[in-house]
């Protein structure tokens, strides 16, 4: 297995991802490939986006998680970034799709 990090959306990816998530998790809204593109297009650039994959060595999808960065300040001194899961704040639902 290898995991990889991705810094954008593609269309081939989402192929996958609506496979990875058609086969694992229970059906929810927020985990479509249309919600997703959605609130990447409307509240958070491609820039922000950070995808952490595991693939088999076949290069089978395993396993996603998909996150954001987001900047936040310490007491007026300096700022730093964490991550956070996709739509957090907005987002009611986080579940991680991996196959067994």
């Amino acid at each position: 297995m290898r995991v990889q990090l991705y810094s954008d959306y593609s269309a081939s990816f989402a192929n996958e991802w609506e496979r990875l998530i058609a086969e694992t998790t229970r059906d929810s809204i927020q985990q479509r490939h249309a919600w997703i593109e959605s609130y990447l297009r409307h509240y958070l650039s491609n820039r922000n986006l950070r995808i952490l994959a595991v693939r088999k060595g076949d290069g089978e999808l395993v396993c996603c998680l998909c996150l954001q960065v987001a900047c936040r300040r310490f007491y007026k001194v300096t700022n730093y970034r964490v991550f956070e899961d996709l739509g957090s704040g907005v987002n009611d639902f986080f579940e991680i799709p991996c196959r067994r």
